[in-house]
């Protein structure tokens, strides 16, 4: 089974996540897509609690599914005491389905910094790497990418201009966010009382 891997903070999940699931799914042409919510050693506290993220999530993977299936939740790095490295989730994955092909899904902004990640060689043998990137920017691949794509890396035009950043940003100052965020998640948040 050839499966995809999507990690974020997921802080709240928008449209530019469902789209780049939805197209990972059918550019990889996987059978399976796991949503990773993690806590990012790199980025601060999540502003809400692991209980709503991962309701958030399941969202998110729910709309995933209303145009096929597969999609599901993975809590292991959420569910860790500390913050994780993306290299143990994909050690932990492969481990827990030894027959199963992997594919790390990261947007361009990761991907530049993607060689200070912690064992990044070791992903790199673990799993292919997808990299979805600004299809508005024309962008002639580096030397170090086209080396990279014999490592395992290959690259995909993905527009998305969409930040969770900003829209928890424009939640909090009562502006409107309608077409940013799938209904279901809105709605959540909305019932929620979340980021205000």
């Amino acid at each position: 089974m050839h499966c995809a891997l999507m990690g974020g903070s997921f802080d709240p999940p928008h449209n530019g996540h469902l789209a780049l699931a939805l197209a990972a799914r059918e550019l990889l042409n996987v059978e399976c897509l796991f949503l990773s919510p993690s806590r990012n050693p790199f980025k601060g506290e999540s502003l809400l609690d692991d209980v709503h993220r991962i309701q958030l999530v399941e969202l998110l993977a729910k709309e995933v599914n209303r145009t096929g299936s597969g999609c599901e939740v993975c809590r292991w790095e959420i569910e860790q005491a500390a913050p994780s490295y993306t290299v143990e989730l994909i050690s932990y994955l492969t481990q827990s389905y030894p027959t199963w092909r992997f594919t790390l899904i990261l947007g361009e902004d990761n991907f530049h910094s993607f060689h200070l990640w912690k064992e990044y060689q070791e992903i790199l043998r673990l799993c292919h790497v997808a990299v979805f990137r600004r299809s508005s920017e024309a962008v002639v691949p580096s030397l170090d990418e086209a080396m990279l794509v014999q490592e395992g890396v290959s690259f995909y035009n993905f527009d998305a201009p969409l930040s969770s950043t900003d829209i928890r940003k424009q939640l909090r100052a009562g502006l409107p966010v309608n077409g940013l965020l799938p209904a279901s998640i809105l709605r959540y948040i909305e019932q929620e009382g979340l980021y205000r």
